[in-house]
């Protein structure tokens, strides 16, 4: 328990290997944990009960793995080329690619999140379309049917799309039911969909599944994601990229 509270997830391998144990005991210990409702098992390890996120405002987001957002925001904004359309979920990792693709000419950009728009406000060299519907004040972020209906006659070279979780065997999730629909109908109409996401959000769930593994064709996180995600995405056959 005190690995995963300083680490936040834990794999079965590395937990036999710190304590010298076989797998199978640590297994074993593991599933009395998530009886106690300590943890919850996950493909390979485990994670902390509180670890299924919730919905929180944009503010406390934004000022979570900073650096490591910016970094995989740039990474993103570098396979965006002149005159390229792309579209963007809302989320404080997608806000960090908005603001890398300064400087790309010719853009058509679309969102439902007004951070990313008003990012894009001043770029008179975007195109910039808003989706419309309800909003949901605490993340600055529009869904709904207005929203789903406005892409279903549109098409773009890529979708970038923030996880607040992912986890093997079960694919990308956030905690917004609506948000998720309007996630889905995305990856329907981008030819390349973009996972941007640091490390800390794989091996956790949100409430609402977006996609499975099909969907995705690149992942982008930092250098500390685990091994057997790494493994998981080349057997995959999904681009993974590191930074």
């Amino acid at each position: 328990m005190k690995v995963l509270h300083e680490r936040g997830v834990a794999t079965v391998s590395k937990l036999s290997d710190t304590f010298g144990v076989s797998e199978v005991t640590i297994r074993k210990d593991l599933t009395e944990l998530e009886e106690q409702s300590l943890l919850v098992r996950t493909h390979g390890g485990a994670i902390l009960h509180d670890h299924f996120v919730y919905d929180l405002p944009r503010e406390s987001k934004a000022n979570q793995q900073a650096e490591q957002k910016d970094a995989i925001g740039r990474a993103a904004a570098d396979l965006v080329s002149d005159v390229d359309s792309v579209l963007l979920g809302s989320g404080s990792t997608t806000l960090a690619v908005a603001r890398h693709l300064r400087g790309k000419r010719r853009l058509t950009a679309a969102t439902n999140s007004l951070p990313i728009a008003s990012e894009f406000a001043n770029h008179m060299d975007v195109e910039l379309l808003m989706l419309g519907g309800g909003v949901n004040m605490a993340t600055s972020s529009v869904s709904g049917y207005q929203a789903e209906r406005f892409l279903r006659d549109l098409s773009f070279s890529w979708l970038f799309l923030s996880a607040d979780g992912y986890d093997t065997g079960h694919g990308v999730t956030t905690t917004n039911m609506s948000e998720a629909r309007l996630f889905r109908c995305m990856t329907e109409v981008a030819l390349k969909t973009v996972v941007v996401a640091d490390a800390t959000k794989f091996g956790r769930r949100g409430l609402s599944l977006v996609t499975g593994d099909n969907a995705i064709d690149i992942v982008i996180s930092d250098s500390r994601l685990e091994t057997h995600f790494r493994t998981h995405f080349m057997e995959q056959g999904i681009e993974l990229i590191l930074v």
